[in-house]
């Protein structure tokens, strides 16, 4: 077996973890009200995998480009920005939902909740009120997707041939 004596590059593990997140874009696109708990387990665990190669990629990359006087600094830039991103991509989806669920299911406040107030009910009302919950979550789910190409094309941005560099 031969040893790898160059570590990977910043570039390929970004384009890596972005891959992952389209992926499970993809996989979230197929859920509907008929998919089951797994399915959708499935393309959280994929998302999650993208997001953790990503993220320690581009906090890795930032340390490690940064003079050793300003790495705090550049670490602290690296998480705050990440913390912004999660807080702005959090409330478009949240808006994305709402906005959504208002159009679909006018006059009925709270729908989600109600839903799970009335968990193991059944009636043709609940199931239209699930069915639009359904579809609110599937323009959700795109916004994911558009997120996720932007990740693939910022991953794209990585500079070839950047790698940890070695100490001697």
């Amino acid at each position: 077996m031969r040893q790898v004596d160059e570590p990977t590059s910043y570039r390929l593990m970004a384009l890596c973890g972005a891959v992952l997140l389209v992926a499970g874009s993809l996989l979230l696109l197929r859920l509907d009200a008929q998919s089951s708990i797994n399915d959708a387990r499935l393309a959280s665990f994929v998302i999650g995998l993208g997001m953790g190669m990503c993220n320690t990629t581009f906090l890795v990359s930032v340390q490690n480009e940064a003079p050793f006087a300003i790495r705090g600094i550049a670490t602290a830039s690296t998480v705050f920005t990440r913390m912004v991103g999660s807080a702005l991509g959090t409330a478009i989806l949240g808006a994305t939902l709402n906005t959504n669920l208002q159009r679909r299911l006018p006059g009925v406040d709270d729908p989600v909740q109600h839903l799970i107030a009335h968990h193991g009910q059944y009636g043709q009302d609940l199931a239209h009120m699930a069915q639009q919950v359904a579809v609110s979550m599937h323009g959700v789910y795109w916004v994911s997707m558009l997120i996720a190409r932007w990740a693939l094309g910022a991953a794209g941005l990585v500079p070839h041939g950047l790698r940890p560099r070695q100490e001697d």
